[in-house]
């Protein structure tokens, strides 16, 4: 098996020791390393060798036509049919044995390539060559040049041809011609693009045409002085030829020029002068001058002048004419302005035009004139001083904005207009503008403080520490909502005083002020809670009638007790009486007890010390009765409980004679 560069390029199986690969004819492209491997009994071995072929063959080159005209385009085809690809191709266009153009191609899989080269003016007779490279490694793989093709060039039309008429040098006055033409191809050629003419001066193009001569013509002077070109062109070629015309001059430009200067007050004396330079007074006595305002207004002058007294309309742009052998020339143009004075201005403020500014506010001043030349040059002054300027180039005011920050800002303020005419010089009257300084810092005092007694004075009072005059004090009262009591305005004091002649419960709650003055600006202080209390009188007579109300309490009591008391002697004696009738009593009833075996005596349990007990308590009542109440009890003779009743009567009736 053989290699090139590792790629396997031929292969046999041979029962010789040898076999031979044969590459015919060698070209560049077969430069490479070689390898030959061989495979035995599944045993392989190889070596490698470098094998290096030098020259190239050159290429074949074909061109389809061996005629064309300018515009057209050439192709052309380079071929290199022994060699193997990649290419390198490069295509070379000679005139007159000059390289003029040539442009280089790659192939990477073909042996031949083609290109266009355009036809260019001046072309005549051209030869195309072409070489080729293997690869892209060197120029050593270069061939040589292929073998030349030649190619005739036709012109598609002639070079144009231009005239002048009369000549190429002449004095201004007279028409000028100027005729420009060029040769077409017949019509049964092939070639049928349009050709176009034109006559241009500088880039300026005069005049076109499609046909095979164009005619320009015009009254010529100085000014059409210069080179003239005609150019006949087709979509893909042109050809030109030129010609200087030298035009003399029949008489120079007019100058016009102003008696004085051409900033004029109103009312000022206006004199304009035109004259032809170098034209003699003979000459131009018999010409026609005329003069022309902003190219709208022509008058005539008289002997090449002007004069007049102007006003603010004759303002604008002057220029002068004149006319010799059908040659019109105008002056340059002379600019003349009229200034009106400015009438006098008018200064009024901005803002509410009440003539008051509130201290760090700002102060908008408008100054205008009905009237005046523009621009208008505005200065504002207060008093002598000066303050600001402005310049106006149309009617609108001039606004100065002034920040008033203290009250040396205030006084008189006036304008001053003035513009470019020498007698302008106006004041407006003047405007008085006051500085309010705005309230500040406001105090509210009660006399007295807190509370207050029934049916007394209260005194409030309301200050501020600054504040231009006149200053507004409202007092208010506020329980719930706000109630105003009294609107106070001060024109020369910085407080305010409010007396409530009669306080009362009713007039409970929270007091403050609010201060305000002309700048709209109003301060309130915080409420104080006033509240009523009893007057000194009225707390005398409420204790004296609490005393009173004590004593009578002590005296009713006192009485009650010695009362009681007396009632308590009283029912002692009676209760001494009572129990001397008792013994009689019970003596005889201890009789009748033994007879019909009944016994009365209070039994010694808690129910009978409670009757006892409720019977002493009850004594008092019953001694107005003068009545003893007797508990009569039945024991049985049998009872137990007998004798120790009787034992006890006994021990009650002994009680009180032991004692």
């Amino acid at each position: 098996m053989f290699y090139k560069n590792d790629v396997s390029v031929y292969n046999i199986t041979s029962g010789r020791a040898n076999t031979t690969f044969t590459i015919s004819p060698a070209r560049v492209s077969s430069s490479g390393i070689y390898k030959c491997q061989v495979d035995v009994e599944g045993k392989s071995r190889s070596k490698e060798l470098e094998i290096r072929v030098t020259g190239v063959s050159p290429p074949k080159i074909h061109i389809r036509k061996t005629e064309v005209k300018e515009g057209e385009d050439v192709s052309v085809t380079c071929e290199a049919p022994e060699e193997d690809p990649p290419l390198f191709f490069t295509f070379y266009k000679f005139q007159d044995s000059k390289i003029v153009s040539q442009k280089s191609r790659s192939a990477t899989n073909q042996k031949s390539l083609q290109v266009n080269f355009p036809i260019e003016k001046g072309d005549k007779i051209l030869r195309f060559n072409c070489d080729v490279k293997v690869g892209y490694v060197s120029d050593e793989a270069k061939s040589s040049l292929s073998e030349g093709k030649f190619v005739t060039v036709t012109e598609p039309f002639s070079t144009p041809r231009i005239e002048v008429s009369p000549s190429t040098n002449f004095t201004e006055g007279i028409n000028m011609l100027i005729k420009c033409s060029v040769q077409k191809p017949p019509p049964s050629s092939s070639y049928n693009e349009t050709v176009e003419i034109t006559i241009q001066k500088d880039k300026e193009i005069l005049k076109s045409s499609t046909t095979e001569s164009v005619i320009f013509s015009q009254l010529a002077t100085v000014k059409e002085m210069g080179d003239y070109t005609c150019k006949a062109e087709t979509k893909k070629t042109w050809k030109s030829s030129s010609v200087f015309i030298a035009i003399a001059e029949l008489f120079a430009r007019p100058r016009l020029s102003v008696n004085g200067k051409d900033n004029l007050n109103e009312g000022d004396r206006l004199s304009l002068m035109c004259e032809v330079p170098g034209l003699s007074s003979n000459v131009s006595k018999n010409q026609n001058f005329y003069l022309l305002k902003n190219k709208d207004f022509r008058q005539k002058m008289i002997l090449g002048k002007h004069s007049t007294t102007v006003k603010e309309k004759d303002s604008g742009s002057y220029l002068c004419e004149v006319t010799i052998s059908n040659i019109t020339k105008r002056s340059d143009p002379v600019n003349i302005r009229v200034h009106a004075a400015v009438s006098k201005p008018i200064l009024t403020q901005s803002q509410n035009n009440n003539r008051m500014v509130v201290a760090g506010e700002t102060l908008i001043l408008n100054c205008i004139c009905s009237s005046g030349t523009l621009p208008i040059t505005y200065s504002l002054y207060r008093g002598e001083q000066f303050v600001g300027r402005v310049n106006k180039t149309d009617k609108a005011p001039a606004v100065f904005m002034v920040n008033v920050t203290k009250s040396d800002d205030l006084g008189e303020y006036r304008c001053h207009a003035t513009n470019r005419n020498t007698l302008s010089n106006q004041f407006s009257d003047s405007i008085n503008i006051t500085v309010i300084t705005p309230v500040d810092k406001v105090h509210f005092l009660t006399i007295p403080e807190g509370t207050i007694e029934e049916g007394t004075e209260l005194g409030l009072s309301c200050s501020v520490e600054n504040g231009t005059f006149p200053i507004e004090f409202k007092f208010y009262f506020k329980k719930g909502k706000e109630e105003i009591l009294i609107n106070v305005t001060k024109t020369n004091a910085h407080h305010a005083k409010y007396i409530i002649s009669s306080f009362n419960k009713e007039e409970d709650g929270g007091y403050f002020c609010r201060a305000s003055n002309q700048a709209k600006h109003s301060v309130s202080t915080e409420p104080i809670a006033m509240k009523a209390v009893l007057a000194k009188w009225k707390k005398g007579v409420l204790s004296a009638f609490i005393i009173f109300i004590i004593l009578a309490v002590i005296v009713i009591s006192l009485y009650f007790y010695l009362d009681r008391k007396k009632k308590g002697q009283r029912i002692t004696l009676d209760k001494a009486r009572t129990s001397k009738t008792s013994d009689v009593n019970h003596d005889k009833a201890t009789l009748e007890l033994k007879n019909e075996d009944s016994y009365y005596g209070s039994m010694q349990n808690e129910d009978e010390n409670h009757v006892l007990k409720h019977s002493e308590e009850n004594i008092g009542n019953d001694h107005e009765n003068n009545e003893v109440e007797y508990t009569e009890v039945e024991v049985d003779a049998a009872s137990p409980l007998r004798d120790a009743s009787l034992n006890n009567a006994h021990t009650t009736e002994d009680s009180p004679n032991s004692i």
